[in-house]
């Protein structure tokens, strides 16, 4: 289910077509000065060409999440449990996902300081634990999740338990780097370079989790206060 006050998805199919346009120059636009940059440094067709590729990999991968995001969850591909906390069944499993960069851009006020959007963010992910203890799901359900933003510290009081993450994660992490910048970028509210060693991945179960319900309604409470 879709936030009924998300800004992204209150936009019109028009509206979104003339923000995601607006992003695309602005990336183009990124693209031609990094090129230009490369060929006034350097003077070589194939520093020019690599140039070209990356600046386009990178626009790519920060347009995506605003082009793909209404498909995934139209086909429910993805649901949300709150604003900033997005999850998706495989097989067994619960993986849980933080905010896309859509929501980092359009929840976020920018004129909150780091502590502000970083204690809303917190806020948004607890009260999405909340709504998973309410969907009482199996008990040994496995419930994964990734963050960036959440501390390991807070995460073991609700339960979860730190994991290796494989090959196949720490590939998608790097591909998805340049996502991991903005997101970071605009948590923090300046630029912020995302380390991936320290991109943690957790597990719990739906017992355990249920387990913790009283503790993340006194955390929603300390952040409310």
């Amino acid at each position: 289910m879709i936030p009924d006050d998300h800004p992204y998805f209150r936009l019109t199919k028009k509206q979104r077509a003339i923000f995601i346009g607006k992003s695309a120059l602005t990336c183009g636009l990124g693209v031609f000065a990094l090129s230009m940059l490369a060929w006034w440094g350097f003077g070589s067709l194939m520093v020019l060409v690599v140039s070209v590729a990356i600046g386009c990999s990178v626009s790519l991968s920060i347009l995506a999440p605003f082009v793909d995001l209404p498909s995934l969850v139209k086909n429910n591909r993805i649901g949300y449990l709150s604003p900033f906390l997005l999850w998706q069944k495989s097989n067994d499993k619960i993986i849980l996902h933080g905010g896309t960069l859509v929501e980092y851009w359009f929840y976020l006020d920018k004129k909150w300081n780091a502590s502000e959007r970083k204690r809303h963010i917190l806020h948004q992910y607890l009260l999405g634990l909340q709504q998973l203890i309410y969907r009482e799901l199996p008990p040994h359900t496995t419930i994964q999740a990734t963050t960036h933003i959440v501390g390991k510290n807070t995460l073991k009081r609700l339960g979860f338990k730190t994991i290796s993450k494989n090959e196949v994660q720490l590939i998608i992490l790097t591909l998805n780097y340049p996502n991991l910048l903005c997101t970071m970028s605009l948590a923090h509210g300046r630029l912020q370079f995302p380390n991936l060693r320290m991109v943690k991945s957790f597990e719990t179960t739906a017992e355990e989790l249920n387990q913790r319900s009283e503790q993340i309604q006194l955390l929603l409470q300390k952040l409310e206060a």
